[in-house]
């Protein structure tokens, strides 16, 4: 089937979905168009009775076969993240309004409501992301003077947004004047009219994949309207006040759900971390940064009183302990059955908690920057590590600890160990006898002397290779590598041309 077929019949089963209009009736245009073939071909006289019953018996045995193929349950298919098209930026509505109407993709920043409505002539539209920078600074991050009164969009966006009915990724980050729709409680007209006045119209997107809700609060009685988004795969709730145990409740019920992100999300208890385990096809899981330090910082006087009181009380439930990736977490995680990508940087667990990771059998990728602040912490992680792709980790990791990895993670092709300055030239040659090995970080690492080179010129299996804020690194050693590893697509360094950008392979 061609690519317009495709589109028109999608578009037929839209319009139909949406109420607009039926779509054609196939099957009675194919028997019309079969019977005056048959009667152009050959005169009615001439042909035996029984052949048209034997045409017609074949027709609807054709019909039954295609109507069967198309009703027989299929398994479901992992949700692969569809490649995007190149966004437009945009920053007002005259930017939209010059848009082409067949325009793929669209990012924005700082819209209102009505700049919003402007994006509904873009029918084709798939991809659109929104976002508000001045609510999205995060703990330490760089500061500047937010705006008085910034432009944001409403609660009463959603009803907008649910008529491009071609969304299959919709992100929307820092729009804190959301935050305002959504009142402790459910009050004023109950949670499930507030739910479905909201987020509840996204049930309209028959497409829509992805969804970002970062950076701004909304509660579990809104987000409980997300089940009955049928196509929904990838959730992102970073940096969300409203995360909570109830909100896990809600999630549990999006079974299809295969990424989950709910990085900062200061009130969400270990406990209800643990509960995501019974996700039945979740495969990647982001928890990090929950940590009492990575709180939304870049608020100003344009934030409302709503939004003020959820911060309020993620405060309340982060000083009274038990958030963020515990102990109690990881052993609940453990027993997930899908998951393969466990990001929990700056994690609240302790030894005994690390220790469940052993039991961790699907875990292929972990990121634990943050833990290991002790030799001891760092010895037991080396023994507690199931077999991985890709470890991501920072802390008093030295040559001990790489000599671990060499010899119990054969299948290891990811591994960042930035600041470890404990790693010597002796730690640095284990490392690079893991043969699978092509992405390495070793940035910031202060143990590393220039008598480590042969040991870099050697590993022609690296593909990545990061030696940012090494001092003795120079201009002439970049070039050595660059001539003796073949497969170096990406090396970063603190000289001339090398600090962000690829090699120049």
């Amino acid at each position: 089937m061609t690519d317009d077929a495709r589109d028109t019949r999608l578009d037929w089963a839209l319009r139909e979905a949406l109420g607009a209009e039926a779509p054609p009736d196939l099957a009675r245009v194919t028997v019309a168009r079969f019977r005056a073939g048959d009667a152009a071909r050959v005169p009615s006289a001439a042909v035996p009775r029984h052949t048209h019953w034997q045409a017609v018996a074949a027709l609807l045995l054709a019909c039954l076969v295609v109507a069967t193929f198309a009703l027989w349950p299929r398994p479901a298919e992992p949700a692969t993240p569809a490649q995007e098209p190149e966004p437009v930026q945009v920053y007002s509505r005259a930017d939209i309004d010059a848009l082409p109407a067949t325009t793929l993709a669209v990012s924005a920043v700082g819209l209102d409501d009505s700049a919003l409505s402007a994006l509904l002539r873009l029918r084709e539209l798939r991809f659109l992301e929104i976002r508000y920078p001045e609510a999205m600074v995060l703990g330490l991050g760089l500061k500047t003077m937010p705006p008085k009164q910034p432009p944001c969009i409403t609660a009463t966006c959603f009803d907008t947004l649910a008529k491009l009915s071609k969304l299959r990724t919709l992100r929307i980050r820092g729009a804190h004047a959301i935050t305002e729709a959504f009142p402790f409680g459910g009050s004023g007209g109950g949670p499930e009219a507030i739910a479905n006045a909201t987020i509840g119209h996204l049930e309209r997107l028959p497409l829509l994949e992805e969804l970002c809700l970062t950076h701004f609060d909304v509660p579990a009685y809104a987000l409980a309207a997300l089940s009955r988004l049928a196509a929904l795969r990838r959730l992102d709730l970073s940096a969300n006040y409203g995360v909570d145990a109830e909100v896990v409740v809600a999630l549990l019920r999006c079974t299809r759900l295969q990424s989950l992100t709910l990085d900062a999300c200061m009130a969400l208890p270990g406990t209800a971390i643990a509960r995501l385990a019974e996700l039945p096809h979740l495969e990647h899981l982001a928890v990090a940064n929950i940590d009492g330090m990575s709180w939304r910082s870049g608020g100003g006087d344009f934030l409302g009183p709503t939004t003020k009181d959820y911060e309020a009380q993620a405060h309340r439930a982060y000083d009274l302990g038990g958030c963020g990736v515990t102990d109690a977490a990881l052993t609940g995680l453990s027993r997930a059955k899908s998951l393969r990508t466990l990001l929990m940087a700056e994690p609240s667990c302790s030894l005994l908690g690390v220790r469940a990771l052993r039991d961790f059998q699907s875990l292929e990728r972990l990121d634990l920057f943050g833990f290991g602040s002790s030799t001891t912490e760092t010895d037991v992680l080396a023994d507690s590590l199931p077999p991985l792709l890709m470890l991501s980790a920072c802390g008093e990791f030295d040559d001990s600890f790489c000599n671990k990895l060499r010899r119990r993670q054969p299948r290891l092709e990811h591994l960042e160990l930035p600041a470890c300055y404990a790693i010597t030239d002796q730690g640095l040659a284990q490392l690079l006898r893991i043969g699978t090995l092509r992405h390495l970080d070793i940035r910031q690492s202060r143990g590393l002397s220039a008598a480590a080179m042969p040991l870099l010129l050697a590993a022609t299996q690296l593909e990545y290779l990061d030696l940012r804020h090494i001092d003795w690194v120079t201009k002439a050693h970049v070039l050595e590598l660059q001539r003796a590893l073949p497969r170096l697509r990406t090396l970063l360094a603190n000289v001339e041309g090398h600090e962000t950008e690829p090699s120049g392979r």
